[in-house]
């Protein structure tokens, strides 16, 4: 059996050994920590770029659509304002022919559309419906600011709406505008009734014979002027 003997010297060369071996131990653990913490922070930023940039989208996204319904808020009121000016201007004109149209008598001087109106705004009916609210020459205004048409009386409560086209004398194609036309522009553009029934109605001083049957088959309510009282007929009236 063999048997070193220890001296002073080699016991240190074995501590200090033990003490490299020891330092480059703890150097790797330190380095595998270092990299471990790196490649943390690494796909931490990466994380949060990724969420950075998810939020900058959606952020992005919604002041695009913020913005366009503002946009289309500012369209809606000018289209609105445009209207009240018409309307304005509208009831300016009125009132300009009613003081010229004084001292004539009913019957005879007055517009078909004004006696029409003036009564549909006294009574506040039209085929048997209350309506609260009833306006004259209502005009359709288009998203450039154009006239399409106006509505010579509107009629509103709070699921139906009537539209009555007055004419001095009615023939067969102002039910056809009537019907084709204005009632058409009026769902286009009044959007705000898109869930109220449509109900309409013509009336005139006189009325071509093809013009009355074919706006009864329609299922248009008519109305006649007579003297001072308004007829009429609206037993076969629908709802469009």
């Amino acid at each position: 059996m063999y048997t070193e003997k220890l001296t002073p010297e080699s016991v240190l060369q074995a501590i200090l050994e033990i003490g490299k071996r020891v330092d480059a131990f703890i150097i790797a653990q330190e380095q595998r920590a270092i990299e471990q913490r790196a490649a943390e922070e690494k796909r931490a930023a990466e994380q949060k770029a990724t969420h950075e940039k998810h939020l900058a989208e959606l952020k992005a996204e919604n002041d695009r659509r913020a913005a366009e319904n503002d946009r289309r808020a500012a369209e809606n009121e000018q289209r609105r304002a445009e209207t009240d000016r018409q309307i304005e201007e509208n009831k300016k004109n009125n009132a300009e022919l009613r003081k010229h149209m004084k001292g004539t008598s009913y019957s005879n001087g007055m517009l078909a559309e004004e006696a029409v109106f003036e009564v549909l705004n006294k009574s506040k009916t039209f085929a048997k419906i209350t309506f609260p609210l009833i306006r004259q020459n209502v005009p359709i205004v288009s998203a450039d600011h154009q006239t399409l048409t106006d509505l010579d009386v509107l009629m509103i409560n709070g699921n139906t709406v009537s539209i009555v086209e007055t004419k001095y004398r009615v023939d067969k194609d102002d039910v056809v505008e009537l019907l084709d036309t204005k009632l058409a522009l009026f769902r286009q553009y009044f959007t705000d009734y898109k869930n109220h029934k449509v109900i309409l109605g013509i009336g005139g001083m006189s009325f071509e014979k093809n013009a009355e049957d074919f706006a009864t088959k329609k299922g248009i309510g008519i109305i006649k002027i007579v003297g001072e009282q308004l007829e009429y007929n609206t037993d076969n009236i629908i709802e469009y």
